[in-house]
């Protein structure tokens, strides 16, 4: 006779698509499927396309319910292992002659941002992606181009300092303090929230989503960064790593307020550019929290005989 182990591994892996495998005890159970995918616009499935599939995992333990257990370690599927990935900053401004990120090292490859340089997929129920920098450890400086320096027409020929990153060719991240990671949702527990607040959170985090997708910059820095930053009021409770995510969003548009000609575009670039960062940590978060919402309603289906 087979002895089935009660606490069998079930690795459980969300694609935007899917459908959430839960394992079962002696009596086998229907299936707790994802719900169906809803119409997305193209930059939800660019960035769905370009996220490594959320793994996390649980056991099923003597009474049947699914509790979480230790996720295994997942080799990057960006850098398979390498920790290291073509530097961004260069490849967004041609090789710029100073780098704060690769420091023009390794053939100017930088610490992989998908894998926050570790070779290895971080514990998803407790660590994400920054949504400042998105791990890259520092934003573009859009007023220098990530030079450093800004040359002026009719002015000495030795680029003056940039005023909005201080020279340094990009503006360090506040959000992570270059760690490239910050806790996810509910200060690394989310794992532990109760299923009604999920579910609301789930809302919170589709509404935001939504309102980012249409956010213009109109060319008037404080309405933009006022208007901007409205659009978070209902997640920073949940999502604290968004607070600063804003804050460093007013520092580095405040630096392109300098009395520079046609700035509107830069300021333009540096909000596009914020609204990626950010709605790829949301939509990673709202894969983890399908998963935890999915594991609880499998549970109350046990607890209620079904």
């Amino acid at each position: 006779m087979m002895i089935r182990d009660p606490f069998t591994r079930i690795v459980l892996v969300a694609l935007s698509a899917a459908v959430f495998a839960f394992g079962s005890l002696a009596q086998a159970k229907p299936d707790v499927k994802a719900p169906p995918p809803k119409q997305q616009t193209k930059m939800i499935q660019d960035i769905e396309k370009s996220m490594p599939p959320v793994v996390l995992v649980t056991k099923v333990d003597s009474k049947g319910l699914k509790q979480w257990d230790k996720t295994p370690a997942r080799n990057c599927p960006a850098c398979k292992g390498s920790k290291l990935e073509k530097c961004q900053h260069c490849a967004v401004h041609e090789k710029p002659e100073k780098c704060p990120e690769c420091k023009l090292k390794n053939g100017r490859k930088a610490p992989c941002h998908y894998c926050a340089g570790k070779g290895r997929l971080f514990d998803e129920l407790e660590w994400a992606v920054c949504p400042g920098c998105n791990g890259h450890s520092l934003f573009i400086c859009y007023l220098c181009g990530n030079k450093g320096g800004i040359s002026i027409t009719g002015g000495s020929k030795k680029p003056q300092k940039c005023s909005s990153c201080k020279g340094e060719a990009g503006m360090p991240c506040k959000v992570c303090n270059g760690k490239r990671l910050v806790q996810s949702a509910f200060r690394g527990k989310v794992g532990q929230v109760k299923l009604a607040q999920l579910k609301q959170t789930k809302a919170d985090v589709e509404k935001l989503i939504s309102a980012l997708q249409t956010f213009q910059c109109k060319g008037q820095p404080r309405t933009d960064r006022k208007e901007f930053a409205a659009l978070f009021k209902d997640v920073y409770r949940e999502f604290p790593s968004l607070k600063k995510a804003v804050a460093l969003s007013e520092d580095v548009n405040k630096g392109l307020d300098a009395p520079y000609k046609d700035i509107e575009k830069q300021q333009s670039e540096a909000y596009k550019r914020f609204v990626r960062y950010i709605l790829y940590y949301l939509v990673h978060q709202e894969k983890v929290i399908d998963l935890c919402i999915a594991r609880l309603e499998a549970n109350e289906k046990v607890k209620e005989g079904k």
